[in-house]
């Protein structure tokens, strides 16, 4: 059966080709040109057999007058001045080649006017409560009990995060412009490298002493550091400064690297409890402690009245007094 079908399309493959027949699917070329009429249609052409115009002269004349009216009504709802509304005029009456062509023009002298006028802007300067306000995002973010690394682009996008988030007087839309955004970005680089600076100034300050009993305790540090900034003072806070505290006592004085040393500290704690938040939180109790052993406990108040929580986290207040704090760009960025 199956050998009977291959012989029989073998056969039809080898056949030679039939010729090829195209199928008149047009009507008589006496028809062609010729619009199919109804009986309804009779009459309604003209005497040289053409068909009656749809449209009379009169009633365009009324269409034109109509879409005069209503280009009059919208220049004068919108208070165009003349040269506008001649422009207007001139666009209800253009075909649509001409529309297309006319509203990419103006697209085009509207987008040249806003480079002229970028160009012709003064640059932009921030206020002092600007300044003032990113210098209290800075120590905010290096403070915070959940910041996972002091230096390079973590600090730095939580304090954008901050910036962007509460405006501190900025234009709605400087993140527009390139050039402004990145000066504040620059900003809050710098604030950032100042608070570092100024946190290892108070460090070093707590541990140099002559007589070890005078040196500052934990509560005293925290104190000092965060004086002239609306933070408040939590056990995250102090913990914080505890571990800045150990890591730089286990250095060498003057270590240059010592942020460095810090994120890396940060890094293996975190791995070492498994990013467990209680294990964390464990870990820098155990610092606090310790810290409290080697410096003391003086202070004006307890820390057991310190609230266990970070309360600064959703601050709503970030000023900070920055008077008297001099040039402190000499530490390590």
């Amino acid at each position: 059966m199956t050998d009977s079908l291959l012989d029989s399309l073998t056969s039809a493959m080898r056949a030679p080709d039939p010729p090829i027949v195209t199928p008149n699917l047009l009507p008589p070329s006496s028809v062609l040109g010729k619009r199919t009429r109804n009986v309804e249609d009779e009459g309604d052409e003209d005497e040289d057999g053409s068909p009656e115009a749809t449209s009379s002269p009169a009633s365009t004349v009324e269409m034109n007058k109509n879409v005069e009216l209503f280009v009059k009504s919208l220049a004068g709802n919108k208070k165009l001045r003349d040269e506008y509304a001649r422009d207007l005029r001139e666009f209800s009456v253009s075909p649509q080649f001409a529309r297309d062509l006319m509203l990419y023009t103006a697209i085009l002298a509207i987008l040249q006017e806003q480079v002229k006028t970028s160009h012709s802007k003064a640059p932009f300067e921030p206020t002092r409560k600007t300044l003032m306000n990113i210098k209290g995002t800075a120590i905010h973010v290096l403070l915070s009990g959940s910041l996972l690394q002091y230096k390079g682009t973590v600090s730095l996008n939580a304090a954008m995060k901050i910036i962007q988030e509460r405006r501190f007087d900025l234009p709605p839309d400087i993140e527009q412009n390139h050039a402004d955004w990145a000066n504040i970005k620059k900003l809050a680089g710098d604030a950032l490298t100042q608070v570092r600076g100024r946190i290892k100034k108070q460090i070093v300050a707590s541990v140099e002493a002559a007589d070890k009993a005078d040196n500052w305790s934990i509560a005293t540090l925290a104190e000092k550091v965060t004086k002239k900034s609306s933070i408040k003072l939590c056990i995250p806070v102090l913990g914080r400064l505890a571990l800045m505290r150990a890591v730089y006592v286990s250095g060498p004085p003057g270590d240059r690297k010592y942020w460095d040393k810090l994120d890396e500290f940060l890094k293996n704690l975190r791995s070492s409890a498994g990013s467990d938040p209680v294990a964390i939180h464990k870990a820098f109790a155990s610092v606090i402690e310790t810290d409290r052993a080697t410096y003391g406990v003086r202070a004006s108040y307890g820390l057991e009245g310190l609230p266990a929580t970070d309360i600064n986290a959703n601050n709503t207040e970030y000023e900070y007094d920055n008077r008297d704090d001099g040039d402190e760009h000499h530490d390590d960025p």
